[in-house]
This record gives structure tokens, sequence and C-alpha cells, in this order.
């Protein structure tokens, strides 16, 4: 359904919901690279990150996915300051947090 939404223009569906559907098409697709999930995630950053209502565990996560696809383009200031971000959202009272933790590093 993502990657129909994100191929097709249909009537009635904005420009920015078509981009969304595919930004999210691309961080769930394994077959698209580094730089796509680069692209993918640095949309959602710019787009939703600055909205009160955004979830930080989810906005904490995204920032978690653009810092290993920077690992992975071996631009490890850029990884490291993205784990900063994502260690800063993580609420420690959950019981996840460890492996978040762990994915961070």
């Amino acid at each position: 359904m993502l990657r129909e939404l994100s191929r097709t223009s249909l009537s009635g569906i904005s420009s920015h919901a078509q981009q969304t559907a595919q930004h999210l098409y691309q961080l769930i697709d394994p077959s698209f690279t580094q730089n796509q999930v680069l692209e993918a995630t640095t949309f959602f950053l710019n787009t939703g990150a600055h909205e009160p209502s955004f979830p930080p565990a989810l906005l904490g996560e995204i920032y978690r996915m653009r810092g290993h696809a920077h690992i992975v383009l071996h631009e490890y200031q850029r990884a490291m300051d993205d784990y900063r971000r994502c260690l800063a959202l993580l609420d420690p009272t959950d019981h996840g947090v460890s492996l978040h933790t762990t994915a961070c590093f």
C-alpha cells in the first residue's frame, strides 16, 4: 500500500502526504540504500520533529536510524551527534531503554 501511495499520484492526496508515504516506505523496505534511509529520516526530522505532539520515543528512534545510516556511510561524527540526541530522548523508566541504548552504540 505504501509503495503504491509513494509511486502514484492519486486525486485527493496532497503532495506532502505522498512524500510522507514515500519516505515511510524507504524506512521499512530493506532494499533501499543507506543514502535513501538518511534522506527519509532527515525528512521526518525536518517536517515533524518540531511539532509538540511528536512522540519523543519515535523521535529518538528516527535519530537512531539516521545515526546508523551515518555509520554505514562512514560519517562518524554525525552518527555520534544523532546517537546523543537519541539517548537524550529515551525514557529511563522504559524497560526497553537498555535495548535502545545498546542499539545507539
